[in-house]
């Protein structure tokens, strides 16, 4: 599994590469599929959140002390990066009918049978204490284990 994975993850410099990944993949032709990492230390968030007032000076302190703020085209909290995330991006037309919670439910069985006989273990739901806590949350024995979103 290991050898597979490492085929398909992309390791990279910053998340400034991860995400321009991500854009080029919601911008092909298709359905698409990739995963990307990154060791250097990094805050993603919603672009919306230049719009607050403290914002620049935010994003000034984060960065003296390491961590990097890169925005992203959606919506939801920030999300930390750095060894040991990786974020997996997927990229399809749902279907007209499909519902937030569908994608939601697509998603978590995507990954669930992705990591084999481990997903069957997993809880969905909100993780109390959690960064970026959310209903669609991947747990186990009450840590969150996978985080997701989707646009």
């Amino acid at each position: 599994m290991r050898g597979r994975l490492n085929a398909v993850l992309q390791r990279v410099t910053d998340a400034t590469e991860g995400l321009r990944i991500e854009q080029n993949l919601f911008a092909a032709e298709g359905s698409q599929f990739g995963m990307w990492t990154t060791r250097k230390p990094a805050l993603v968030c919603p672009r919306a959140y230049e719009q607050r007032s403290d914002f620049d000076r935010a994003q000034r302190r984060s960065f003296a002390r390491g961590w990097p703020v890169h925005l992203r085209p959606t919506g939801g909290g920030t999300v930390m990066q750095g060894a040991g995330v990786s974020n997996l991006v997927l990229a399809f037309n749902a279907p007209m009918y499909a519902t937030i919670e569908d994608c939601y439910r697509l998603l978590i069985q995507i990954i669930k049978c992705g990591i084999g006989a481990f997903g069957t273990v997993l809880k969905t739901g909100h993780v109390p204490g959690s960064t970026c806590d959310g209903a669609w949350n991947l747990s186990f024995e009450g840590r969150k284990i996978v985080g997701t979103a989707q646009r």
